[in-house]
């Protein structure tokens, strides 16, 4: 999966690790995302949409903040993805 980030976090958070990895390639579709960034992010500011190769968006939840790490968010798929290149934009 590939990632973007857009300037919606706290100061200057950046991407620095996501689960699945960046241009990872992965067997099993996941159920959620884990995104890393390089400060704390709020998750009220916060949007993550995932689209195919061809821009079709794909249903995710509400990015929600870690309850232990400040600055990692979760974002839950709303199905499971079918094979395929997707990005994903923070």
């Amino acid at each position: 999966m590939a990632t973007e980030s857009k300037a919606l976090f706290r100061g200057r958070a950046f991407i620095d690790r996501a689960i699945p990895a960046v241009g990872g390639v992965i067997s099993d579709s996941p159920r959620d995302l884990q995104l890393s960034f390089t400060q704390p992010v709020d998750a009220s500011l916060s949007e993550v949409d995932v689209a195919t190769s061809g821009g079709q968006m794909e249903p995710t939840g509400k990015a929600t903040l870690d309850p232990t790490r400040s600055n990692v968010l979760h974002v839950r798929l709303g199905r499971v993805l079918k094979p395929g290149v997707y990005f994903v934009r923070g």
